[in-house]
């Protein structure tokens, strides 16, 4: 059992708790989260730390690089090496959580044994002369093998151009009607958002004629786009329909503090003149409990409360009284 303690807790769920404490299990689990009402006293085993404690991260969207081949239209793997690096980069970054974007996906053992919380979501790209319903078909074979032999999370989306030109999303969504889904929208050169929400609304509503279907979406919709662009107004109406979330794209180096700091001054659905003065606790939201949401990773992960294993990682050099990043503000991984 660990006693840790900091100038602050911020819990994200909650309001922030001077001289808090967290009280974890040998698993990282959290036992108990003590207010102490601002007035620590000196205990046995405690750990103090100048700073702030924040739940570790979770990153609802990452692409791997990948190589293209003919297995069904999906891109080769991780190799094993570029997994463990991968995962190792994840935990010295505080990244607790994670959706990643395969086209073959495997490391389902790694996976499940890693301190990283990984939801799979597996991509589908039909080639030029493949029947796309036995490309699903094998999709869907591969998720239910993630969930029944290896208990691992699992979604099934298509590629962006699949999205746009064919109909594949009209099974994905059937299957969404089941089985809950992560479907993300990557901005891309040549499909803006606002048109993939379009074409998504479109699918949506073929398959929600179909007399016997009696389709209600159960997806949550993942919206992806890129740290110095605005997302156009329309985006936020047609999301609507949808339990949307948004997420800025990482780069491979998965620098939170960057992201963070971007975010301080960065409206992901108004114009820039439109927009307060972020706090810090609305800025870690975005990377913690609502991406924990997003990859239907919440009840485990994203806040500090009991029963949750969420990682704790620690800021350092913000701006005192307000919370807010700075240029040399320092992260450091706890749990």
């Amino acid at each position: 059992m660990r006693k840790i303690a900091a100038n602050y807790i911020m819990p994200v769920s909650s309001p922030p708790l001077r001289n808090g404490i967290v009280v974890l299990e040998d698993d990282g689990s959290i036992l108990e989260v003590i207010d102490t009402g601002g007035k620590l006293r000196e205990s046995s085993n405690l750990e103090f730390y100048n700073g702030i404690i924040i739940p570790g991260f979770v990153l609802p969207w990452y692409r791997p690089g990948g190589k293209e081949n003919t297995f069904s239209g999906m891109a080769d793997t991780l190799s094993g090496a570029e997994f463990k690096d991968l995962d190792n980069r994840l935990l010295q970054r505080g990244i607790k959580g994670i959706g990643i974007v395969e086209r073959t996906v495997g490391h389902f053992t790694e996976k499940k044994e890693s301190a990283v919380f990984y939801h799979t979501i597996l991509e589908l790209c039909p080639g030029k002369n493949q029947d796309e319903f036995e490309v699903y078909q094998l999709g869907i074979e591969v998720i239910s093998e993630a969930w029944n032999d290896y208990d691992q999370p699992c979604s099934v989306s298509c590629c962006t151009s699949s999205l746009m030109e064919t109909g594949i999303m009209e099974y994905i969504l059937e299957y969404a009607a089941t089985h809950q889904l992560l479907i993300p929208l990557e901005n891309t050169q040549q499909w803006a958002l606002s048109d993939q929400l379009s074409r998504l609304k479109q699918h949506m509503g073929r398959v929600s004629e179909e007399p016997s279907s009696g389709i209600k979406l159960n997806a949550r919709l993942l919206l992806v786009h890129d740290m110095e662009k605005q997302l156009p107004a329309e985006v936020q109406d047609l999301a609507e329909t949808f339990a949307t979330y948004h997420t800025l794209r990482p780069d491979k180096d998965f620098n939170m503090l960057k992201i963070m700091l971007a975010l301080q001054g960065l409206s992901l659905v108004r114009s820039p003149e439109s927009i307060p003065e972020r706090t810090l606790q609305e800025v870690l939201q975005e990377y913690t409990l609502s991406a924990a949401e997003a990859i239907f990773e919440d009840d485990i992960l994203g806040s500090i409360e009991p029963g949750k294993t969420p990682g704790l990682n620690l800021l350092s050099n913000t701006e005192p009284g307000t919370f807010r990043l700075k240029e040399n503000s320092t992260l450091r991984v706890l749990v």
